[in-house]
């Protein structure tokens, strides 16, 4: 600050913070300064290596192969006993709540329940049929039946607002 207040600048007084918000603070800044490293990196490519930021290619999604070449992987997994069953009736689940109408999706389970591949199941499958982006992030917190899993469909479509929201837990 004394830099600034010695380049002739001035702020107003900082407002108070709650010591809950210093963590949802903080991670906005790591964001926005990842983004911004990235982009300056991919900027900075452009101008100094115009031939290997031309080499930059992003493949197109193949949504629908990558959908079959996963469920024939998940479905080669047994079935039999407790957990394979539990693995099998949540990516029922997921690939069933892919087929709603768009939204915000949130995914709670027990660790080892088969989220990671589950999630990527309905990523997938709401890519193929809807053609719509999906964000998928994963959050460390249990449900409060934590034997059990659930998929919720939140009905608010301000992506800012359900953003905040969900740093804020």
């Amino acid at each position: 600050m004394r830099r600034f207040e010695a380049d002739g600048l001035r702020s107003g007084p900082s407002p108070e913070r709650h010591p809950d918000h210093l963590f949802v603070s903080a991670l906005r800044t790591r964001m926005l300064f990842s983004c911004l490293v990235d982009a300056d990196f991919l900027d900075s490519e452009a101008h100094f290596d115009p031939a290997g930021a031309k080499q930059r290619v992003v493949p197109t999604l193949q949504a629908e192969l990558a959908l079959r070449l996963l469920l024939d992987h998940l479905h080669t997994k047994s079935a039999d006993g407790p957990v394979n069953r539990i693995h099998h009736h949540l990516l029922a689940d997921c690939l069933a709540a892919a087929e709603r109408p768009a939204g915000f999706f949130t995914l709670t389970a027990p660790t080892g329940s088969g989220k990671t591949l589950a999630s990527l199941a309905f990523c997938t499958a709401a890519h193929c049929s809807l053609q719509r982006k999906t964000c998928c992030g994963r959050c460390p917190t249990l449900p409060p039946d934590h034997r059990r899993h659930s998929i919720h469909q939140h009905h608010r479509t301000d992506s800012a607002s359900v953003s905040r929201r969900a740093l804020r837990a």
